[in-house]
């Protein structure tokens, strides 16, 4: 699989996405957040691991904000996250 991109429903998680790491940094990523945005125009949330520096990175250089940060105890990995927001949902 090259990448995969969804939008949850109903949980509020927004926006899921995954490129193969040995492709990153091809513009893939991008692409699907370009997608992402113009699919959901209002604003758009995700959740990053914040162990994962270069997904952080990457959103935020596409105009995503931080919002809230835990400790990972309500995820299924129980490791700490950080929920990103873009558009009206930033402000």
């Amino acid at each position: 699989m090259v990448s995969s991109s969804a939008f949850s429903s109903g949980t509020g998680d927004g926006l899921i996405s995954y490129v193969e790491p040995t492709l990153t940094g091809l513009g893939i990523g991008s692409q699907l957040v370009a997608f992402a945005k113009r699919a959901r125009p209002g604003g758009l949330p995700l959740w990053a691991f914040a162990s994962n520096l270069g997904a952080r990175r990457f959103y935020e250089q596409h105009g995503f904000v931080a919002v809230r940060r835990t400790d990972g105890r309500d995820n299924e990995e129980r490791s700490p996250d950080v929920l990103y927001v873009w558009g009206e949902a930033s402000r």
